[in-house]
């Protein structure tokens, strides 16, 4: 078989591989885990065989890159002088997932794909959905419903998190002005599912996640569109039994159970950072660390901090927070580079979705540690990688 076919071969099964990695996140752990694996080492024997890396795709990426590296070694540091330095590099192997991002940028070289990819996700993602959705009704009990939260496949609230990503990546894209009718039909009828069981999970931080960023897409496309959308949530807040009002009220009360819970990990954290503010303090065994702090007196208390930026600052130190930082501001910035200079209106609407899905991953990250969560950054790191797909083809076919 000629070299070339070998390499066409090889790029499809990693296309296929990476994809299944990313979708089935809504549906097994074991299936997205095991795709990681095998397109992985289907990759490293595409390097070894072609000896090429392609780097000119990452161009746009040289200092988003460097602050991966400085974060990188900010991991290993704070491993290496971790307070309990059993198992200290478990976790460690989190970073891997950064390749989810590159190695799309690299492979999806078509719109065409990429697209046929993410509507075939959203499909997955919707079809999940109305299981759930089916199976909550079922189970239904309504003297349970205020801890009755949707859930079948993966942690209640990794299940809200991945949801929020999809949903609010595939959202703008309906308001594109290319699109026939019969689309925005087709695609508001799959996004619906994905709504309600996003719903039906009681999330708050994804609640709060997904009221921001609806405004501030309003405020970037139409603001007739925060009117309807406040109108809508009214209507739905009228209807809904009163434990779920209870649930959403609960947001703004810093007695509530969960909520006084975080705001004393919080400043456990804290401690934990002005006792160790260089390399911090190393992530392993987190709950015996923090018993060395204080007793867990309430539920879920000290299994970490509950927010992306008060745990990297207290186990990786400052160091840590930098590159973390970093990191996501400059691709941030190359993000909202590529929305200004992209002209097609689908792709600007998906790249804004995209956006929106960054904002709503790091405001849900202030009240959870999702930035350690395998399925969520998995979706995460793909959905990244989607304005540099459409500015990397856009690039070459001028």
């Amino acid at each position: 078989m000629p070299k070339e076919q070998v390499f066409k071969y090889l790029d499809y099964l990693i296309l296929f591989f990476l994809s299944l990695q990313v979708f089935s996140v809504s549906f097994s752990v074991a299936v997205s885990s095991i795709s990681f694996g095998i397109w992985g080492g289907l990759w490293i024997i595409e390097l070894l065989l072609s000896r090429k890396l392609y780097l000119s795709k990452l161009s746009e990426l040289k200092l988003f890159s460097f602050f991966v590296a400085l974060y990188m070694v900010a991991e290993i540091l704070s491993r290496l002088f971790a307070v309990i330095p059993e198992n200290s590099f478990t976790g460690i192997k989190r970073v891997l997932l950064f390749l989810v991002f590159y190695v799309s940028i690299l492979k999806f070289t078509d719109k065409k794909t990429l697209y046929r990819v993410f509507y075939t996700g959203i499909f997955i993602f919707s079809a999940v959905s109305i299981y759930e959705i089916i199976n909550y009704i079922i189970n239904y009990r309504p003297a349970d419903i205020e801890h009755s939260r949707l859930s079948s496949f993966t942690y209640v609230i990794t299940t809200s998190e991945i949801k929020m990503l999809i949903f609010l990546s595939a959202f703008p894209i309906i308001f594109a002005k290319e699109n026939t009718i019969r689309f925005r039909i087709i695609m508001t009828a799959v996004l619906i599912p994905i709504f309600v069981s996003i719903y039906l999970t009681q999330t708050r931080n994804v609640f709060v996640s997904i009221f921001i960023c609806i405004i501030i897409f309003g405020i970037v496309h139409n603001k007739k569109i925060i009117l309807i959308f406040i109108l809508l949530l009214a209507l739905l807040y009228l209807i809904i039994p009163q434990s779920y009002k209870t649930r959403i009220s609960s947001i703004f009360d810093p007695d509530y159970g969960s909520n006084k819970s975080r705001i004393v990990m919080w400043s456990i954290g804290l401690e934990m950072f002005k006792d160790r503010p260089l390399f911090g303090t190393g992530d392993n065994e987190f709950m015996e660390l923090y018993e060395k702090y204080k007793k867990p007196e309430m539920h879920g208390e000290g299994s970490h901090l509950h927010s992306n930026y008060l745990m990297i600052l207290a186990t990786m130190g400052i160091l840590g927070f930098i590159s973390y930082a970093g990191m996501f501001a400059v691709l941030f910035l190359r993000q909202l580079k590529i929305y200004s200079s992209t002209k097609e209106s689908k792709d600007r609407m998906f790249i804004l979705g995209v956006i929106l899905s960054f904002f709503a991953f790091h405001i849900s990250g202030i009240f959870e540690w999702n930035f350690a969560d395998h399925e969520v950054m998995t979706l995460f790191l793909f959905l990244m990688a989607v304005p540099f797909i459409i500015y990397n083809y856009c690039l070459n076919n001028k």
